[in-house]
């Protein structure tokens, strides 16, 4: 099997192997700019083979409908632009949501399956690496949801984001953190550390880092969220991939209608940002 020699970030050659709970995806550190990604690359055969197996028949929540309704109104305050190129965009729910409330969007996906279903929705989608998209014109936000940690050229994938917005654009995207509390209770058997699904680990000051280098400033950058669920499949305690309908989704319900869970929901999010110890970094930047 191939293996990576250089910081996929950085480029510096000396790296350091994780201890034992971190070896089954081949973690590895880089000394110089402290990013973790797994050294092993994985094939286009492994890679078809594993999404392939991704279902994708689930429809998003009326919350999440909601958030990203809530996202949408932040752009919009910040940039007068509405024109938006989701990356890695699965079967188009978010860029749905943006085309209902008057955004013109594009999107970039591999899977077969998933471009015909944005094509269905009418979103103008390209299949194949974000290297090779060259768009009519350039996007006003650029946004990647659960994306960036599935790649292991990500400052190369970080640097072409920069390169395809416009002056002043917004670049959004949610990743795993790496720092996360659910990481520290669980180590080894957290299981976002998983190959080849997980190639890429960021922390919050890597990622800062990088994009501050690249040319982008910070609008703001959070860590939030502790998943239930997740720490009940890494212990194995119910069936990984079990439904949507699970301890986080009935949470956040609650956290919806109910005034205490939601300061409930609240203060814990404050106080995982404020330690940097949230299950997910959630980043807003502008290109300058």
């Amino acid at each position: 099997m191939k293996r990576h020699q250089f910081c996929t970030l950085c480029h510096n050659n000396k790296l350091v192997a994780l201890a034992a709970p971190y070896r089954h995806a081949g973690l590895v550190q880089c000394e110089k700019c402290g990013f973790v990604f797994s050294e092993l690359i994985p094939s286009q055969e492994e890679l078809v083979a594993h999404y392939a197996k991704y279902d994708r028949s689930k429809d998003i929540s009326e919350i999440t409908v909601k958030r990203y309704t809530e996202l949408l109104t932040e752009f919009s305050k910040t940039i007068s632009g509405r024109t938006i190129l989701d990356v890695g965009c699965g079967k188009g729910e978010f860029l749905e949501v943006a085309m209902n409330n008057g955004w013109t969007c594009h999107g970039t996906e591999f899977d077969d399956h998933a471009v015909e279903l944005c094509q269905q929705k009418g979103i103008q989608i390209f299949q194949g690496p974000l290297s090779q998209y060259q768009p009519q014109q350039l996007p006003d936000v650029i946004t990647s949801f659960e994306v960036i940690e599935h790649i292991n050229n990500p400052d190369e994938e970080l640097r072409k984001i920069h390169a395809l917005l416009k002056p002043g654009g917004l670049f959004y995207f949610t990743t795993p953190n790496f720092n996360s509390l659910s990481r520290y209770l669980l180590k080894g058997k957290w299981n976002v550390i998983e190959y080849p699904e997980h190639l890429s680990y960021f922390t919050a000051g890597v990622m800062n880092k990088k994009l501050l280098e690249i040319g982008f400033e910070k609008i703001h950058l959070d860590t939030t969220g502790i998943s239930i669920q997740r720490l009940k499949t890494s212990a194995k305690k119910v069936p990984h991939g079990s439904t949507e309908t699970n301890a986080d989704q009935r949470f956040r319900e609650k956290a919806e209608r109910k005034p205490m869970y939601k300061l409930i929901k609240s203060s814990g999010n404050l106080l995982l940002n404020t330690l940097h110890l949230g299950d997910t970094l959630k980043g807003l930047y502008r290109k300058v």
